[in-house]
């Protein structure tokens, strides 16, 4: 409840701070309301085929049938999975600023970006290529552990749903699962390391099961690196009853 009240105080700072002190694009200097103009906004690079069928990461060369070799050496929860840009340059360091910066007002530029590149249901549907009747029916943000999310005052992913959901058109549940270990960084850990690390850390509370049971569920997230953080998120959701798990992510890191 404390922190629900902080962060709308935080919006309605943040909203007549942007009405009183006109907001600039953080690489150009530009006039720009969520933080990047539309300008420096084309220069981030968008993931093109060929893309895994299964996780949506870029491939050098060829068209895997089902899954890449990377998918190939994991047991996945997450049904398919998307991205809309490849994490690198500016786009890099927009996140950086949003998350480690506490630039809260990106989220705007997030939430633009997505509604611009994934839109409501039937243009994700092209994007995901889900059979007819296997639309996701509700979105839920990957959470964070509580004292992550007490130190930054906010949840990256949530945020930015925030801002997409008007356009997705879906419900959004941000209590129907939880992250209960807070795990280390996955920062400058190696791909078995990384799903070692999250294994077992997200739940669904008992009181959430009837939400998530036969289900069909969006997982929104705003960076997949090796796809370890989904897809344990995806278990626990799949663990209580989930019938489908999609991960849509702004971006991805591409494959080494």
């Amino acid at each position: 409840m404390l922190r629900r009240a902080f962060s709308v105080l935080s919006d309605l700072i943040a909203s007549v701070a942007g009405l009183t002190f006109p907001q600039h694009c953080i690489f150009c200097g530009e006039l720009a309301g969520t933080l990047v103009c539309d300008a420096c906004a084309d220069k981030l690079t968008p993931v093109q085929q060929p893309i895994c069928p299964r996780c949506g990461k870029p491939l050098k060369t060829g068209v895997a049938r089902s899954e890449c070799l990377h998918c190939s050496g994991h047991k996945w929860y997450v049904d398919i999975a998307r991205a809309l840009f490849v994490y690198e340059g500016q786009g890099r360091e927009a996140l950086h600023q949003f998350k480690y910066g506490r630039r809260r007002g990106l989220a705007r530029f997030f939430g633009r970006e997505l509604a611009r590149g994934a839109g409501d249901l039937n243009r994700l549907g092209a994007l995901f290529n889900w059979e007819f009747g296997e639309e996701p029916e509700l979105a839920v943000p990957l959470p964070l552990h509580w004292w992550k999310s007490f130190l930054r005052q906010f949840n990256q992913s949530e945020l930015m749903l925030k801002f997409y959901a008007p356009a997705l058109g879906l419900p959004v549940s941000t209590g129907v699962l939880a992250r209960g270990r807070n795990t280390r960084s996955q920062v400058g850990l190696t791909e078995p390391q990384r799903f070692a690390n999250v294994r077992n850390a997200f739940r669904v509370p008992s009181r959430a099961r009837k939400r998530v049971s036969g289900k069909r569920i969006l997982l929104l997230d705003d960076l997949v690196t090796t796809g370890a953080t989904l897809n344990a998120a995806a278990r626990a959701l799949k663990r209580a009853g989930a019938r489908k798990v999609y991960a849509l992510s702004f971006f991805t890191a591409t494959l080494k």
